[in-house]
């Protein structure tokens, strides 16, 4: 599994493209399962060592040991599963959809005028979010009319030759700023 994160990076020019959106998408949700699992699981090993202590300093006869363990491991079990469906269904929102947030900023300066600065970060345009995302985020920042347009962050998500069908702009053709 964590391959089909990596053979698509590196053998893009050789498979086709809507093949590797597929193993980029699985890959990366892989990574992220693995790694939060993976933090999950030492929440596990700090719980089983806390029951470990506890079992050895008192005598609890209500419930046997195995019994109350196993009872511990599912609930554990159910709420890993369950936060980690959480943050894969966040994961996947969050990618594919923009979050916008409006700042004003008063300064202590005389301006002739108010001014809007569109700020877009870690767009991460590539292999998964490609053409349809670039359109929406034109569209989204031309009904701002803002006055600037500035871009952080990790733009280009390896390459953009799954967008290549843009002009010279790229993603950003018809993207508009200043006032008319």
């Amino acid at each position: 599994m964590p391959f089909t994160y990596v053979i698509p990076n590196i053998c893009e020019k050789y498979m086709p493209t809507w093949l590797n959106r597929i193993m980029v998408t699985i890959g990366g949700y892989w990574l992220l399962l693995t790694y939060y699992a993976t933090l999950l699981l030492l929440g596990y090993l700090v719980l089983w060592t806390g029951f470990q202590i506890w079992m050895l300093i008192g005598s609890y006869a209500i419930f046997t040991y195995m019994n109350l363990w196993e009872l511990i491991g599912k609930m554990y079990a159910w709420c890993t599963i369950a936060i980690l469906a959480y943050i894969g269904v966040k994961a996947w929102y969050t990618a594919k959809h923009l979050i916008m947030n409006h700042i004003d900023i008063h300064v202590n300066k005389h301006l002739s005028r108010d001014y809007i600065v569109a700020f877009a970060s870690d767009l991460h345009f590539g292999m998964v979010l490609g053409k349809s995302f670039g359109h929406r985020l034109v569209k989204d920042m031309n009904a701002l009319h803002p006055d600037v347009i500035l871009f952080g962050g990790d733009i280009i998500d390896g390459n953009l030759s799954p967008a290549s069908d843009y002009s010279r702009s790229g993603p950003y053709e018809g993207m508009h700023c200043g006032r008319a």
